[in-house]
């Protein structure tokens, strides 16, 4: 498990989307604008995100999605 508080960085680390046996997950009062990507962190059970005023969108870059790379047809599985 893995919690994050007051982080005050623009931008959560890329190293946190390859902790692939990671199974708990807390974001709280972080000060980024944009969430990780998660979506391939295959064990993760449990997701917590508090207080993370500065996020305006979620949108699939956070499930690990490239913009334009997906398709009406497309299946994708994330945690």
């Amino acid at each position: 498990s893995l919690r994050i508080r007051y982080y005050k960085g623009e931008a959560f680390s890329p190293w946190l989307s390859s902790l692939h046996s990671l199974r708990v997950l807390s974001l709280e009062v972080c000060y980024c604008q944009v969430l990780p990507s998660l979506g391939k962190l295959a064990s993760l059970e449990s997701l917590t995100i508090y207080h993370l005023i500065r996020v305006s969108k979620v949108g699939v870059e956070f499930l690990g999605i490239e913009q334009g790379k997906t398709s009406s047809s497309s299946i994708f599985i994330s945690f």
